[in-house]
């Protein structure tokens, strides 16, 4: 085990700009430890090369021509499941790393990020930790959120449309500005609303807006305005 950890970490470069990939390749080849098995310019060919060469870990970057770097991701975590890989982004909170980590990716970092960091966090991946950004978290909580405002919602059988004109009556909209906002007459909010109170088994607005937020089918839109 102790000679596995101290022979050289073996890795793939992916990445369709060729200048970054050179100067990536550059800068690691000249730290202790590291190898640099290879080259791809995009998704498909990082599959091929890693099949072909088993790398420790493939740096990826996310926006691959031909496949993407998180479908290519999931492909090399699938078919070599001891290669790790490690997404590059150009950005510090890029939305689409959650989906490369659902799909097997061990970690994340921006591209500008110091050489000295960057050989400690593929020291770190190489010895199986997981690099997970803060604002991922932040993320991951959000879609737990939604999920389960989807299963109250599902729960009490309320519609896309009855759920938006709870959303509006939890920010304070009266009637005639629920008919303003999604284009429907009074009338036809009134009827909604009917139907929604007795999906959520309450007898007014305020209850109505109390059970919202309470099982999170809808949550308070700061974007919007509130009303008095």
């Amino acid at each position: 085990m102790l000679q596995a950890m101290n022979a050289p970490i073996r890795v793939l470069i992916a990445d369709d700009h060729r200048l970054f990939r050179e100067g990536l390749r550059s800068l690691l080849e000249r730290e202790e430890g590291i190898e640099v098995v290879g080259e791809a310019c995009d998704g498909e060919e990082v599959v091929n090369e890693a099949s072909a060469l088993s790398p420790d870990i493939v740096l990826m970057d996310i926006q691959m021509p031909r496949i993407d770097g998180i479908t290519a991701t999931g492909l090399i975590t699938h078919s070599n499941p001891k290669t790790k890989v490690l997404m590059l982004s150009s950005f510090d909170e890029d939305t689409r790393v959650l989906n490369a980590m659902l799909a097997g990716a061990n970690g994340y970092v921006v591209k500008r990020v110091a050489t000295r960091n960057l050989i400690g966090i593929l020291t770190a991946v190489r010895d199986g930790e997981l690099i997970v950004p803060p604002f991922l978290a932040g993320l991951a909580l959000q879609e737990q959120r939604q999920q389960e405002a989807a299963t109250a919602a599902a729960d009490f059988g309320l519609t896309d449309q009855e759920i938006r004109i709870l959303e509006l009556l939890v920010s304070g909209y009266s009637n005639k500005e629920i008919s303003n906002t999604v284009y429907i007459s009074v009338d036809t909010v009134k009827a909604h609303l009917k139907h929604i109170f007795e999906k959520l088994a309450v007898d007014c607005r305020t209850k109505a807006a109390i059970k919202a937020l309470k099982y999170n089918i809808v949550k308070k839109d700061e974007n919007l305005e509130q009303k008095a």
